[in-house]
């Protein structure tokens, strides 16, 4: 197994530790430029391992060095992929070095991953215009929603016909549950969603309290919410029972307006 950052270059921290003496170009010398062979890389998340090529364009005389650093724009690093960096160091002659990326495999269905690597402080060289970064994308072979039908679905049409509805209904429920930042904004969803019905209960026991309790000459009581019989809400005080029952008429309108903007 090749370890990540290990092919064909050693990732080292100080330009002593690599022979790598930075020196000053001579008038009109030209230094060799080094970048990323490709702009995008793609690699299968059950390949383990990306190999990332950096290639010397120019005479190649004498030893040059370059960073290099994975960038995780979408915070990804240690889902789909490990974060590594390191230095890369071009010998004598030599054009071409590559260093390696550790793909994190799971057995869930997500959508293409993306992130960035890039180069940077360059010894005895200069970055690319453009090819100084490149991206990676990471393609899922999973089955969607789940490889629990991986089999039915390589079988087509007839085969996907087969599948049991309930039984997809949960392995998508499961996949929900699984993926990041689905299962709290779609728990929200749910409580959030009941809201109306809970204000739809609200006016109508409200219609039903002001006329049998506020509004009768004898106030008497009714069953607000099950078990929970109630009179007056203030006791003794109807206009204080009126704000009260108000408040509780117009709060869970006032949650639903704000949830749907």
């Amino acid at each position: 197994a090749v370890a990540p950052g290990a092919l064909d270059a050693e990732p080292l921290l100080e330009h002593a530790s690599t022979g790598v003496v930075p020196r000053t170009p001579r008038p009109g010398e030209v230094q060799d430029v080094v970048q990323f062979s490709t702009r995008i890389h793609y690699v299968l998340e059950d390949e383990g391992l990306l190999e990332v090529s950096v290639i010397r364009l120019g005479p190649c005389r004498g030893s040059a060095s370059v960073k290099y650093e994975t960038v995780d724009p979408s915070s990804i690093a240690g889902l789909s992929f490990e974060s590594t960096s390191g230095r890369l160091e071009f010998r004598n002659g030599q054009d071409e070095t590559r260093f390696c990326v550790k793909i994190i495999q799971d057995d869930c269905w997500s959508p293409t991953a993306e992130f960035k690597v890039r180069l940077f402080e360059p010894v005895n060289c200069t970055l690319g215009l453009y090819l100084h970064t490149c991206r990676v994308k990471v393609i899922d072979g999973n089955c969607f929603p789940s490889d629990k039908f991986a089999e039915k679905v390589g079988q087509g049409p007839p085969g996907i016909e087969t599948i049991p509805a309930p039984q997809l209904i949960f392995e998508f429920c499961r996949l929900l549950i699984h993926s990041r930042g689905i299962l709290f904004r779609t728990v929200v969803i749910m409580v959030f969603d009941q809201v109306e019905t809970l204000y739809m209960w609200t006016a109508l026991m409200t219609t039903v309290y002001c006329a049998d309790v506020l509004f009768a000459k004898v106030p008497g009581s009714v069953d607000f919410f099950p078990g929970m019989r109630v009179s007056l809400l203030v006791p003794g005080d109807r206009q204080g029972t009126a704000r009260w029952l108000g408040f509780m008429y117009f709060c869970p309108l006032l949650i639903i307006q704000l949830w749907r903007i």
